[in-house]
C-alpha cells in the first residue's frame, strides 16, 4: 500500500510540475509584441538587462525529504520577481526574491538572494569557461556564486549557481544541489516579462 502511495504522489508532483512549467511558457509567449522586440535579433551585446516573475510549486511527499533539509512543506507554492543588469559583460545588479505560501494562501517563508559574486559567462560545451557576459539573440547563460536568505537569515553562503534566458522568455536559476546538501533539486524557474539592451 506504501509503495502504491508513493507512486501516486510521485505522479501528482510530476504532473503539477508539468503544468506549472506548460502555464509559465504559455504565459510568457502571450505577452505584448513591443515588450520583447528590443531583443530580436541574433546580435551579440554585453549590456542588457531582464526582469520577471517566478513560480514553483512544491508538492514533495514528505518521505522524500530528510529530517535535516530544507524545503517548503508540502503542497507550498513558492512565487515572487526576480532581475538582473549587466553592463560591458559584468553583472550589476542581480536579486530573486521568492515568498513561500501555503495552500490556503498565507505566507510561509521568503526565499532571498540578492547579488551574484565572481559572475562570468557560461557555456554548457565548456563549464570552465569565463569572460564576459554576454546576450547573444535572446539568449544568455552566466555563473557565480550566491548567498541565499531564508525568512531573513543566511542558510547558505558563496553556493554555485547558474542562470540562463532561453528564447527571451523562460528563465531559470539552477543552485548547487550537492553544496546545498538536497535543498534544490530542480531550478527555480520564471518567466521573462522584459529583456532590454
Amino acid at each position: 500500500m506504501n509503495a502504491i502511495s508513493n507512486v501516486k504522489n510521485k505522479l501528482i508532483s510530476t504532473t503539477i510540475t508539468a503544468m506549472l512549467l506548460l502555464s509559465i511558457v504559455s504565459i510568457s509567449s502571450n505577452f505584448n509584441y513591443s515588450q520583447s522586440v528590443a531583443a530580436q535579433n541574433n546580435t551579440t551585446v554585453e549590456t542588457f538587462s531582464a526582469k520577471g516573475y517566478t513560480g514553483q510549486t512544491f508538492v514533495l511527499p514528505n518521505l522524500i525529504l530528510t529530517p535535516n533539509q530544507v524545503k517548503p512543506p508540502l503542497g507550498t507554492i513558492l512565487g515572487g520577481n526576480w532581475s538582473f543588469a549587466v553592463n560591458s559583460g559584468q553583472i550589476k545588479q542581480f536579486q530573486w526574491l521568492g515568498q513561500a505560501y501555503t495552500l490556503t494562501g498565507k505566507i510561509n517563508g521568503t526565499l532571498f538572494i540578492k547579488g551574484i559574486a565572481n559572475a562570468s559567462n557560461f557555456d554548457i560545451a565548456l563549464p570552465s569557461s569565463s569572460g564576459p557576459i554576454k546576450l547573444t539573440g535572446n539568449n544568455t547563460a552566466f555563473k557565480g556564486n550566491v548567498n541565499i536568505n531564508i525568512d531573513g537569515k543566511t542558510a547558505w553562503k558563496d553556493i554555485p549557481a547558474i542562470v540562463k534566458i532561453s528564447n527571451g522568455k523562460l528563465m531559470s536559476l539552477q543552485i548547487s544541489d550537492e553544496a546545498t546538501k538536497g535543498a534544490f533539486t530542480v531550478p527555480l524557474f520564471g518567466a521573462v516579462t522584459l529583456l532590454t539592451r
